[in-house]
């Protein structure tokens, strides 16, 4: 409907809405990889997940039950979205647009693999694309996309929270590791 004040959740009062924005401008990626600014809902109620990372972020902050689908994934803890209440749409690498459509999100959140899937996406909902950048480093972006999320839910403090004790935990592994040499592999399909 075009009754803009359906929209409101019940119960607030026109003084409340006031200093509660009804949407907020992110820096996301576009389809290109380049940093654009992104308007989105604020405090979005349904979420679509194509990327795992953001899943991650999501649980974190303790927004899970707002996930109304996400795409595969063979993460153990995060098991707990893949089931019949949550909708499937697909792999991280190749989107099901149609189930997208029907999940009737407010935003979506995609990796990399998805960027030439952007405009489609769009198409049904602001599209949250965020990357790791190893310029600024893992640790850094992580947190920095942590901060992105969190400000669409105004949970910005739990970043804080969840990063403490983040820094520590590194030098901690770098004492640890320091004399020693390893040898990291990685095979990808198959």
């Amino acid at each position: 409907s075009n009754d803009p004040t359906s929209e409101a959740p019940t119960g607030t009062t026109a003084a409340e809405d006031t200093s509660t924005p009804t949407e907020v401008t992110i820096t996301s990626l576009n389809g290109n990889g380049d940093p654009t600014d992104l308007t989105v809902p604020y405090d979005p109620q349904r979420i679509a997940i194509l990327d795992m990372a953001s899943l991650d972020i999501l649980d974190a902050l303790g927004l899970g039950d707002r996930v109304v689908g996400t795409a595969s994934t063979s993460l153990d803890y995060l098991q707990r979205y893949i089931n019949d209440e949550v909708e499937n749409l697909g792999t991280i690498k190749e989107a099901d647009l149609e189930a997208v459509m029907a999940c009737e999100p407010d935003v979506i959140f995609i990796g990399g693999r998805l960027a030439s899937s952007y405009d489609s996406l769009s198409e049904i909902a602001p599209v949250v694309y965020l990357a790791t950048d190893t310029e600024t480093g893992v640790v850094a972006s992580v947190e920095k996309n942590a901060r992105t999320i969190a400000s669409l839910f105004g949970l910005e403090d739990q970043v804080d929270q969840l990063m403490e004790g983040f820094d520590s935990r590194i030098q901690a592994l770098a004492g640890a590791a320091e004399g020693h040499t390893a040898i990291v592999g990685l095979v990808t399909s198959g």
